[in-house]
């Protein structure tokens, strides 16, 4: 979460987007300090929110846009221990393990990509489709209109591991900007179902909204 934050909020560098010069561009700790207070402010999870994406599953959710400014989602994960690999300098053989992928759905259902760099190529500008090398993805619509609304997407390539090569899951972190904060309904109990020693309680929910029952 922390490394998403930071990439999100840097200030560009030498180009837009990433480059193999200066990465992700220079830390703003002051941007990346308000967009924390901002999530805050809003109720928490609005902007900043952690996720756990089962194996053969995905995550998705809609936002509306602010315009004025970028609509840009960053997402970020620790990717599972991988095959040690042989010294050389500056490898470009793929090494990731778990293979997520961000996507931003428009309202004409066009999808948005993210940025990739081609290290065959490394003083080249970053151009946008499908990233398998990475594990960390981000999408940026510029010309997003006032109230307009997206969906955010991640989904993944092939099973899900651990550290172990076992099936498992992947905890992710997803950070988006340049969107209205979701409106939240009181919590309100739909549905229940009481059986001899259990009960079911089913409510609305959000993605990676917290709540106490």
């Amino acid at each position: 979460t922390l490394k998403g934050l930071l990439i999100h909020t840097a200030d560009e560098a030498a180009s837009i987007g990433p480059d193999y010069k200066t990465g992700w561009g220079l830390v703003n700790a002051d941007t990346a300090a308000e967009l924390v207070h901002a999530d805050s402010d809003a109720g928490g999870k609005q902007f900043i929110k952690e996720v756990t994406l089962l194996d053969g599953d995905f995550v998705e959710f809609a936002v509306k846009a602010t315009g004025g400014a970028p609509l840009k989602a960053t997402m970020c994960w620790t990717d599972p221990v991988g095959p040690v690999q042989p010294l050389q300098l500056n490898p470009t053989n793929i090494v990731l393990v778990n293979d997520l992928d961000l996507r931003i759905i428009s309202p004409n259902g066009s999808t948005n990509f993210p940025w990739i760099l081609n290290p065959a190529n490394p003083s080249n500008s970053a151009t946008k489709g499908d990233n398998y090398r990475d594990n960390v993805e981000q999408v940026v619509v510029t010309n997003a209109s006032a109230d307009e609304q997206f969906i955010v997407r991640i989904t993944h390539k092939g099973t899900l591991v651990d550290d172990a090569g076992q099936p498992s899951f992947q905890d992710v972190t997803i950070i988006a900007t340049g969107i209205e904060p979701e409106t939240r309904a009181d919590l309100a109990i739909a549905e229940s179902s009481f059986f001899s020693d259990s009960e079911i309680v089913v409510w609305p929910s959000m993605v990676r909204q917290n709540y106490r029952v």
